[in-house]
């Protein structure tokens, strides 16, 4: 197997090589490194280029030659758009149309020709209601943010290669749940992991329309995942909790709403031939119990021909949360920044203008 490598600008392809072994990430809920391994044959730095492997096109964020061998770290090929963007004044009304307008204004048709990717083709036939971002302290945003929370409402990018032109497809994945059994000769369970934390029964407090009044119920979970008011003959292990509602809340929903905070609190990973989607549902029997839970991260490794499946929200890095954190912060902090600079600006001018009208004496002394 080959693997190509393509000018981020041009989209041509400029070399070729054959990996040694490689460990990527298809897609992520969070910014995920994976390696390539390649033989060092010129003092080539391919950091910023695509490469295309085992039918997959992703971003190379680091090159690092060593003992003969170049080792690269790539990424999700929507890293291409890392760069900040600013906020349009009359967004659109779906996550598809939001990303494609997006990526076409400000790559496609960029007015800075460094900047422009004239070879990449968006289309869209997703339909999902876009939900604004909080844009109250800056006008800036990240397009890798809008992406990654529409992913989590099922919205696809497929990114596919057609001679010059890099396609990009935007869709709608269902979401659909996936019974995956570790003895049915099609997945393997590699790792697992779990939190302390995790509810199993739950009283809630609802307030009523009589101050200081409240409706009480109690809430179970069992071990194969339903919720009842009534103990369940296979209770589910975990801590007891309570919950205080507001008297126009939905009861059953905000219960169902913690119980499925336990799905935060675990990290499965599996090897399967089957092919799922980032976000499906997937329903595992571990330890004797039904755990329901979602896929954050779909990998290929060079030693193992199946899909890697990473899910529940441990699967994430604490590293990679506090990265992003500090990216948010480094944008806050420079748009303030601007906006002191600004003022000093201005009032460099003003203090001229006065300094002017005193010398014509058109500015009274003292003032």
């Amino acid at each position: 197997m080959n693997v190509y490598f393509k000018d981020q600008k041009t989209f041509k392809t400029t070399e070729k090589a054959i990996p040694q072994n490689w460990s990527i990430p298809l897609l992520a809920s969070e910014y995920e490194v994976g390696s390539v391994t390649i033989p060092q044959i010129n003092k080539k730095n391919y950091a910023g280029n695509w490469i295309y492997i085992s039918d997959h096109l992703l971003i190379v964020d680091e090159s690092t030659p060593q003992n003969g061998v170049v080792e690269l770290k790539v990424s999700d090929p929507i890293n291409i758009f890392s760069r900040d963007l600013v906020y349009p004044s009359n967004p659109a009304s779906t996550y598809g149309e939001f990303i494609k307008n997006a990526i076409d204004d400000n790559f496609v048709n960029c007015p800075d020709e460094e900047y422009r990717l004239s070879y990449i083709l968006v289309t869209n036939e997703d339909a999902t209601p876009f939900e604004e971002p909080d844009m109250s302290r800056t006008n800036i945003y990240s397009l890798i943010d809008i992406v990654n929370t529409g992913r989590k409402k099922g919205v696809v990018l497929d990114f596919s290669v057609d001679g010059s032109l890099l396609k990009i497809h935007i869709h709608t994945n269902s979401m659909p749940i996936h019974n995956v059994i570790f003895s049915d000769g099609h997945a393997d369970l590699d790792t697992e992991s779990f939190n302390r934390v995790k509810v199993a029964k739950i009283s809630v407090m609802k307030a009523t329309a009589t101050d200081g009044q409240y409706d009480e119920s109690t809430w179970y979970l069992s071990k194969t995942g339903e919720i009842s008011e009534t103990v369940p003959a296979e209770r589910a292990e975990g801590t007891w909790v309570y919950l205080s509602l507001n008297k126009d809340d939905d009861v059953e929903q905000k219960v169902r709403d913690k119980f499925n905070e336990n799905i935060d609190s675990h990290k499965i990973e599996f090897y399967s031939d089957r092919v799922y989607n980032l976000w499906d549902s997937i329903k595992v029997k571990v330890d004797g119990e039904l755990l329901t839970t979602h896929i954050v991260g779909i990998y290929i490794n060079s030693d193992n021909n199946r899909y890697l499946y990473k899910c529940g929200e441990l699967a994430t890095t604490l590293t990679d949360k506090v990265k992003k954190e500090e990216k948010k912060q480094e944008v806050i902090y420079q748009q303030v920044e601007k906006q002191e600079e600004e003022g000093s600006s201005l009032k460099k001018i003003v203090t001229k203008v006065v300094d002017v009208l005193h010398d014509y004496g058109l500015w009274p002394d003292g003032n």
